[in-house]
């Protein structure tokens, strides 16, 4: 049986706009793309994402992958599985045992940068 991690109840790691970055980072294919996102570049998103690795790595959790720092985000409670899916048009469903299954309909959808912004499907 698997356990869903519950957010932390110490102060925050990352600062505001790191979790914007990492979150956003999260749901694209690229730096480059995060960067276009938010309106920095994607040197900067790089800059950030190194700071938020260096403070892991600290705190003695290291995340030296972008499934790991998924991992961190979401023990930490900076996103939900659920926020990440939606991002992606997927709906997740499943139990507390931890099966969970997963459906997509990508169906027009431009996959750059899965954002609440992303473009919508065209019929």
């Amino acid at each position: 049986m698997h356990s869903f991690p519950t957010p932390r109840s110490t102060p925050s790691l990352l600062s505001e706009r790191e979790v914007e970055v990492l979150t956003q980072w999260l749901v694209c294919d690229s730096k480059r793309e995060t960067g276009a996102a938010l309106y920095i570049s994607g040197t900067t998103v790089h800059t950030h994402l190194a700071r938020i690795r260096f403070k892991y790595e600290e705190a003695g959790r290291p995340a030296g992958t972008k499934i790991a720092l998924l991992i961190r985000a979401i023990e930490d409670g900076y996103v939900t599985l659920d926020e990440i899916a939606q991002r992606f048009g997927v709906t997740l469903s499943g139990d507390l045992d931890g099966s969970m299954t997963a459906g997509a309909n990508f169906g027009g959808v431009e996959r750059s940068c899965h954002s609440p912004h992303a473009a919508q499907p065209r019929y």
